[in-house]
């Protein structure tokens, strides 16, 4: 809030709460989202989620999308003293699920999703669906920038992301 408002503001942070949770039964997943969980685990993958979220916001995510029992650890805002791009959130993952981030790539959609990830020491692939160019995601340093989740599903197999999966010594995603 700091950061978009230039200064803190407990009001602006209350009524952003109060908003979101209004508007929390209009909440869908995207397209392919947990399609793409399902893919990366089959492929031998560990999945963590690295949120700047609070863990209650999370947890309703997680049910909307149907990915509760998919994912190997989750870092919320509750488990760090700051938000991205301060790497912490994907640093906590990481080692949660055991990740070694020589072998991590965090997926995310907005700059600061991507400044984190490179203080993290990881890469960063993107997606727009959050508000944010391909021109701007690319600027900040993603290494690869799609459309939505659902293009990313359907690229997997092409994708940065496959390449974890021969690391790890599975055949590529498929």
């Amino acid at each position: 809030m700091a950061h978009l408002l230039g200064t803190s503001s407990d009001e602006a942070s209350a009524a952003w709460r109060t908003r979101y949770d209004e508007l929390s039964n209009d909440i869908r997943p995207f397209p392919f989202a947990k399609e793409l969980v399902e893919r990366l685990r089959s492929n031998g993958l560990k999945v963590a989620l690295a949120t700047s979220s609070p863990s209650d916001l999370l947890r309703r995510a997680m049910r909307a999308a149907g990915i509760e029992g998919l994912i190997d650890a989750v870092t919320t805002a509750d488990d760090v003293t700051s938000s991205k791009p301060d790497p912490a959130v994907f640093e906590v993952a990481m080692r949660m699920a055991g990740i070694d981030p020589e072998f991590a790539i965090a997926v995310g959609d907005s700059v600061w999703d991507v400044k984190a990830a490179r203080a993290a020491g990881i890469a960063c692939v993107a997606v727009e669906s959050g508000g944010f160019s391909r021109h701007e995601l690319s600027e900040e340093g993603a290494v690869a920038v799609y459309r939505d989740v659902e293009e990313l599903w359907r690229q997997l197999s092409t994708s940065p992301l496959a390449g974890l999966a021969l690391s790890s010594g599975r055949p590529p995603c498929r």
